[in-house]
């Protein structure tokens, strides 16, 4: 159903760049990340400990919307998604990360917007290593028994299209993208993450957030899109919840450790839902 194949070669930035903030599920705690340039694939580095980005390190972080990443010896990073994402959408297939401060990366904004300015800032440039990528050569279709499920079918380009269904926040959203650094500047980027429950007040606010301690005092002033009495307080960018889907997605698939010709249509997508599909498409790279 897959196939290896050689596109090219890989792609890293021109020079290194740093990014700190706060990191949502740790108190207020701040993270410093420097992504530095690299020969081959991604790799983050914690305590001095390295994580290769590869199906066999995915997982999805228990009890929180995220996504970790763990190697061999139970070493993990967590909330990779925004920053793999951010360098997939520019085009960058190779980097080394390193962290300072927490085993989280940071996500100032809750979006890709300030690791694609980086990105675009510093530049990006081909190395002398060849890019495999994952070719679809026959349909595929996986589902899980909680109602999420994609179709993979064969493409020369990435293309990612999802269906969000929240009927009690907004009526379902779909999209479809081609992956490109210009769609993804455009179109993806800044799409913020939502709040799932329906807050009523500035006091149910803080309650849905107790997890997200860097999240501001005042949902008006919430990175994250907020509904409050059936109204979006923080307002709301035409299609922006789909569109965070789409940034999770692309994000998520990056942890195969290849990039992915196909095109992806996607029912319900989810963290966790992308991490089985991860480890299926791994199995069958690994036949």
């Amino acid at each position: 159903m897959i196939e290896l194949i050689k596109t090219g070669n890989q792609v890293t930035v021109k020079e290194s760049f740093s990014v700190e903030g706060p990191t949502p599920y740790m108190d207020d705690h701040i993270t410093k990340v420097r992504v530095d340039p690299a020969r081959s694939g991604f790799s983050f580095v914690v305590e001095g400990e390295k994580i290769k980005v590869d199906g066999a390190s995915t997982k999805s972080a228990d009890g929180i919307h995220a996504t970790y990443l763990t190697n061999e010896r139970g070493k993990d990073v967590r909330l990779t998604e925004h920053l793999l994402s951010a360098l997939s959408g520019m085009g960058v297939t190779a980097a080394d990360i390193y962290l300072e401060g927490s085993n989280q990366v940071p996500v100032p904004d809750r979006t890709a917007q300030i690791f694609c300015r980086e990105i675009k800032r510093v530049g990006i440039i081909e190395t002398e290593e060849p890019l495999l990528s994952v070719k679809v050569v026959k349909d595929i279709y996986f589902t899980d028994n909680l109602g999420s499920s994609v179709v993979i079918r064969p493409s020369g380009t990435t293309k990612v299209s999802a269906l969000v269904q929240f009927s009690n926040l907004f009526d379902d959203q779909y999209l479809k993208v081609e992956l490109s650094p210009e769609n993804y500047w455009n179109e993806i980027m800044w799409a913020r993450p939502f709040i799932r429950s329906d807050c009523a007040t500035n006091a149910d606010y803080l309650n849905a957030v107790k997890l997200l301690k860097a999240f501001p005092k005042r949902m008006e002033d919430s990175p994250a899109m907020v509904r409050s009495n059936g109204v979006w307080v923080t307002g709301i960018k035409p299609l922006e919840p789909v569109r965070h889907k789409i940034l999770d997605i692309i994000g998520d698939l990056t942890t195969l450790g290849f990039p992915i010709l196909a095109d992806m249509s996607f029912v319900r997508p989810g963290h966790e839902f992308h991490r089985k599909l991860i480890g299926y498409l791994w199995e069958l790279i690994s036949e």
